[in-house]
């Protein structure tokens, strides 16, 4: 085996590690930052931070990681989780 060899080895199973565990890195951003519960007087926050759905008291996007990846792939693309 040369250098070369081993240095193309390398380049392949990082590109391969980071197409793999990036989309769960998404999810699970998406689902640290959500708003799991809105204050009183700052619906207009809580519209902003959840497009398209109206905030009330338990407005939460995620539930858990298959139910993010699937919406996030359905409502966005799968593109989304990249």
């Amino acid at each position: 085996d040369t250098i070369w060899a081993k240095a193309m080895c390398g380049m392949v199973a990082g590109g391969v590690a980071a197409s793999v565990t990036t989309p769960f890195d998404v999810v699970k951003t998406r689902i640290m930052t959500q708003q799991p519960a809105c204050p009183t007087g700052s619906l207009a926050t809580a519209a902003a931070a959840v497009p398209n759905e109206t905030p009330n008291s338990n407005t939460v996007r995620y539930t858990n990681a298959m139910q993010a990846m699937a919406r996030i792939a359905r409502e966005e693309g799968w593109r989304a989780l990249y």
